[in-house]
This record gives structure tokens, C-alpha cells and sequence, in this order.
């Protein structure tokens, strides 16, 4: 077979024990020949190229490769230094992560290279157990030269199974998977690290789907200063229309931003959008000002003060202009998206582009992350209702508020 690249020499590798059978008397009772005697069938299973395209993206409950790949222990293994502060609810989303991505790249893989493995050219040379581990060293005869890799797999509920590949090239934890455990160690969301295992184009900060109608949104919070207010006057919380949630709020007094710590990269997901609506229960005469805010936290400076960019619908200043606030150590900048109130009572949406965004208002690039999100309905402007909806991080597609 042909020299391929690094990624698909490695799923070369990850399947060839599954497609092919033992060769050796040595290896025939043990892991191998387990593994071996489960997935013959890949072998009439790939020729229905239809079913395995559609299995890859939609790998349901049962899939094939979940008798010859032990997900869990592949996912425990990549993030290993954060796996023990995992929620189990992340712990299983991360394993479905793991386990759909490695199903895509694997079954892709072997639609383009499966019918060209030569199983005359494969021996087993060695096979070692421990216990429930074993290890499984397999040589290949490639370009008249001998390549090893070897399979370390699991026992599970009476079964063997791979969790890691290694070769003199490549190792499918410490580096095709290890990077993702680094990127919860920069202190990465969740859900970020979660959207780039599955490479998809947008990543859902939130849409209020997770809290009851009347509660406050999941994963966010406000100032400790606001802390005595917002228990006993609630000024945002959840509501439903239609099967529809979304976050309401109202003007008070005080300014009191809700606040949701999210991290992610600005690079890769470059833009931002959300909907938002305003509504009027009173006199507009006296709604002056910035009437809704969306913020995003870059980082925060050198005596922790947060370094911010707002983007505003305001009562009268014109769209795609910037305004700036000054202050006595720092100025704050806010980009004015929609403006007026002729709109009111109707669902609009903004897209934005944070980064550019920052180089155009400070002069110079930031850190290619963002770290936070806060919402903020106008203060003192009784009467003033503002809702808002689905904040969605996506890479460049729709177009934007103020191009």
C-alpha cells in the first residue's frame, strides 16, 4: 500500500487489526484473535459506501468500531490531567465527542483505503498480557521496508479493545488527542473544546434552553456588589413562548450586567451573533441612551480592570459608529449596532466580529480569546424591557451588523 499521510497512516493502523486475522500460532488466543473474530464483517460492511458515510455522521446508539475502539478509556486518557474535576455529565459528552469523531475519521479512511490492505503483508510478532491490559505488536511490509505499531487494548465486560495506537511516527493519545486535554488546561470552556473534537462551524454559548421558565439562566452570574439586589428584585430570568426560551430582562436604578464566564478562541470562531428585542411598558420620552448591551471580556489588564468592547442598541446615535466613554484611569468603548426605537417589539439579529473589532477600536491586536459574555438592559429607563437570545460563537458566515 502506499505511503499516506501521518493521520491516515495512524487509522490505517487502527483498523488493520480489525481487518485482518491473526498470523501466527502465537497469536491465536489471545486479544487479537478476540478482536479479530468481532470485526471480519467490516470487511462486506465498507463495500455499502452509502451506509458508511452515513453511519459516519450519524453513528446512533451502535456502530460497528464501538466493538473494536473502547471510547471511554480513550477519552479518560487524552484528558488525563483534568478527567478526575470532570462533571460525569462531561465526562459523557466528551467520550460521545471522542467516539463520533474518531468513527468519522476511521470509517472516511477506510472508504478510500480499506479494499487495499494487503493482509499478506501483516505479522503478528508479538503479543503481551497483563492482567485486563494487553499489548499487541503487529509489523507491517511496506515499500519492500518493515513498519511496527503497536495496539494497546483494554478487557471489558469479556471483550478487547483498542485505546491507544502507537507507532515510530505517531501516537494517537499523546499526540493526535493530547492536544484537546491542553486546551482545558488553558482554561478553555467546555464546550469549546467539545466543538473543536467534533470540527463543527458554530459553538452555542447559550439559548436559555436549560433553566425552567421564571429561573435565572444556568452559568451565569453578577458582581458580588449587585448580589443583595438581584436576590430580592430579580431583574432577568428565563421565559418560554411557543416552546421558545429566552432570557428577559428589565431597567432598574442600578447598572447590573449578567455576567457568563465562556472562553474560546476568537481566531477559530471569529464571529458573534445573537437576537435580541426591545419592548416599551411605559413612556419612551425618557429613554436616553444605550438601550440594550451585549460585552465581550477580552482579558483584563495590568491592575485587573476588564478590557472590553460593548455593543449597543441606543436610543438615537447612529449605527456602526463607535462612542467613547471616558474615565478616570481607563475609557470604554461601545459600538453602536441598531439604533432608535421604531423596531421595538421585534426579534433582531446581530453578528459580529470581535477581533477585528478590537485591532479597529484599540489600535492593536488582543489575545486570541475571549473569556466572557455579559448582557446589560439600560438603567433607569422605566418601562424598558429588552429579551435576548441564542449567542452563538460561528466561524465567517453570515454577514455582519456593521461590515
Amino acid at each position: 500500500m502506499a505511503v499516506v499521510t501521518i493521520l491516515t497512516h495512524l487509522l490505517w493502523l487502527a483498523v488493520v487489526l480489525a481487518l485482518s486475522g491473526p498470523r501466527s500460532a502465537h497469536a491465536q488466543a489471545g486479544p487479537a484473535t478476540d478482536l479479530v473474530e468481532r470485526s471480519r464483517t467490516l470487511r462486506d460492511w465498507i463495500k455499502d459506501t452509502s451506509s458508511v458515510r452515513l453511519q459516519a455522521e450519524q453513528p446512533g446508539s451502535a456502530h460497528r468500531l464501538d466493538d473494536v475502539f473502547d471510547w471511554h478509556e480513550i477519552t479518560r486518557r487524552m484528558l488525563r490531567t483534568n478527567w478526575a474535576n470532570l462533571p460525569q455529565s462531561w465526562e459523557r459528552r466528551f467520550t460521545s465527542a471522542v467516539r463520533l469523531k474518531l468513527i468519522r475519521e476511521v470509517s472516511f479512511f477506510l472508504l478510500r483505503y480499506g479494499s487495499g490492505l494487503n493482509e499478506e503483508a501483516l505479522r503478528w510478532s508479538e503479543e503481551a498480557t497483563a492482567g485486563d491490559k494487553a499489548w499487541v505488536t503487529l509489523n507491517i511490509l511496506a515499500n519492500d521496508e518493515i513498519q511496527s505499531a503497536r495496539f494497546r487494548v483494554l478487557r471489558g465486560r469479556g471483550r478487547w479493545r483498542i485505546f491507544d495506537i502507537r507507532t515510530e511516527q505517531f501516537n494517537l493519545i499523546a499526540e493526535h488527542l493530547n492536544p484537546f486535554d491542553n486546551l482545558l488546561e488553558e482554561g478553555f470552556s467546555y464546550e469549546y473544546v467539545e466543538a473543536r473534537l467534533l470540527d463543527v462551524p458554530e459553538l452555542r454559548i447559550d439559548d436559555f434552553s436549560q433553566a425552567l421558565p421564571g429561573d435565572y439562566p444556568r452559568y451565569w452570574g453578577w458582581r458580588k456588589k449587585d448580589d443583595g439586589l438581584m436576590r430580592t428584585d430579580p431583574l432577568y430570568s428565563v421565559r418560554s413562548d411557543s416552546g421558545q426560551s429566552y432570557l428577559t430582562s428589565r431597567s432598574s436604578s442600578v447598572a447590573v450586567p449578567l455576567v457568563r464566564p465562556f472562553s474560546y478562541d476568537l481566531t477559530d470562531y471569529r464571529r458573534l451573533s445573537w437576537k435580541w428585542r426591545i419592548r416599551y411598558t411605559g413612556d419612551r420620552g425618557g429613554m436616553r441612551g444605550s438601550l440594550a448591551t451585549v460585552s465581550v471580556l477580552f482579558y483584563q489588564n495590568w491592575i485587573g480592570v476588564p478590557v472590553m468592547l460593548h455593543y449597543v442598541w441606543h436610543s438615537d446615535a447612529r449605527p456602526c459608529t463607535v462612542l467613547k466613554k471616558e474615565g478616570w484611569l481607563f475609557d470604554s468603548y461601545y459600538v453602536v449596532l441598531r439604533s432608535g426605537p421604531g423596531e421595538a417589539g421585534e426579534w433582531k439579529e446581530e453578528t459580529i466580529e470581535p477581533f477585528r473589532d478590537f485591532v479597529t477600536v484599540f489600535g492593536h491586536e488582543p489575545p486570541p480569546r475571549l473569556t466572557a459574555v455579559a448582557l446589560l438592559t439600560g438603567e433607569q429607563m422605566t418601562g424598558l424591557e429588552v429579551d435576548y437570545d441564542d449567542l452563538i460563537a460561528r466561524r465567517p458566515v453570515s454577514a455582519l451588523s456593521c461590515p
